[in-house]
This record gives structure tokens, sequence and C-alpha cells, in this order.
């Protein structure tokens, strides 16, 4: 998992540069968990779901793809 404050716009320059994200889903945003508990209880939880992402890993990713991935995130912070 990867947090950025700008997570949301982070995504979005990402994806336009070519590369994939996803939001996460934390345990208390699924359905079975979420009617049982009170998400403010879980303010790690919370803060995961607003700001972290994840990237794509396989087998067919290289050194280059990481470095990619990383030069595209230190422009976008650049940028703010």
């Amino acid at each position: 998992p990867f947090f950025h404050l700008h997570r949301d716009d982070l995504m979005m320059y990402l994806e336009k540069k070519g590369i994939t994200t996803r939001t996460i889903m934390p345990l208390i945003n699924q359905p079975y968990i979420r009617d049982k508990i009170d998400s403010r209880d879980y303010p790690m939880a919370l803060y995961v779901q607003e700001k972290g992402l994840l990237f794509g890993c396989h087998q067919d990713l290289k050194r280059k793809d990481l470095h990619l991935i990383v030069k595209t995130i230190e422009e976008f912070n650049d940028r703010s």
C-alpha cells in the first residue's frame, strides 16, 4: 500500500501516464462488517480507506517499471 494526501489527484495523474492503481478497501468497508461496527473506532482503517492506493504487482514487473512509477510520483509531487 501507498499513502498520499492527494490520492485521487495522484491516481488520475498516474492513469494518464499509463500506470494503473486501485483504492484500498479495508475490512471496515465490507458489507458484513460495516453494519456491525462503528468505523470511527478504527481511525487508521479510515485513513487507509481515504488515502491509500495499490499498485499492480505481477511476475512481469521489471525494475524499469518500478523506476517509472517512482519518477511519475516525484513529478506529481513537484507540481504541487
